[in-house]
């Protein structure tokens, strides 16, 4: 008996130190997320010139005259993108982005940010309809282009994949995993394990 005392005491006073110890890290860290934030804000607007901005290659991306009506939507709203400023900033927090060119530009940045998300859904969208119109290059392409400026939908590595699988381009596939490692998003390691399956091959 003395000895099941023994241990529920230890036990019970190591749970104690572990709660002690969470509550102390998360102190700690709610300090350094808000002096981070505090400084932030206080940092005026820089010059964006330096950006890496995206621009869409229209003359080598498979544009055309169409009678499908969704097909025809996907490209207008891809033009009206024309004008617009792009850049993935999805790998950066807000407050890293107001820290490096200042507050006032964060809704600007934002709106960049959005546009590319917007940009990358669209090319998903469009190169999985040229894919079930049977138009499996031009759908690679749309793809290609979608994975070189840093998108993250799994759906267009995953087709993408597929599309080397029916080229007879298998060995390609093993660029998209080099790719995919270098993700910044929750469903990186998801899109790793259908990549790696698809290539036939396990995890490294």
């Amino acid at each position: 008996m003395p000895i099941i005392l023994g241990i529920i005491l230890i036990l019970g006073a190591w749970i104690a130190y572990q709660k002690r110890k969470s509550e102390k890290n998360s102190k700690k860290n709610s300090k350094i997320f808000w002096d981070k934030e505090n400084q932030s804000n206080l940092v005026r607007k820089k010059d964006l010139s330096t950006l890496s901005y995206i621009t869409i290659p229209y003359d080598s991306l498979p544009f055309k005259e169409t009678g499908d009506i969704e097909l025809a939507q996907i490209q207008k709203q891809l033009y009206e993108l024309r004008e617009q400023k792009i850049v993935n900033l999805s790998h950066i927090t807000n407050t890293d982005l107001k820290l490096e060119y200042g507050i006032a530009n964060l809704n600007l940045l934002s709106s960049y940010d959005q546009n590319f998300t917007n940009l990358i859904r669209l090319l998903n969208k469009w190169a999985n309809l040229l894919y079930e119109k049977g138009e499996k290059q031009q759908a690679a392409n749309v793809l290609e282009f979608a994975l070189s400026i840093g998108s993250d939908i799994s759906s267009s590595y995953t087709l993408l994949a597929k599309l080397y699988l029916e080229f007879d381009r298998k060995e390609e596939i093993s660029s998209l995993i080099t790719r995919a490692r270098g993700l910044q998003t929750i469903l990186k390691d998801s899109i790793l394990d259908q990549l790696y399956k698809m290539y036939g091959k396990e995890e490294e």
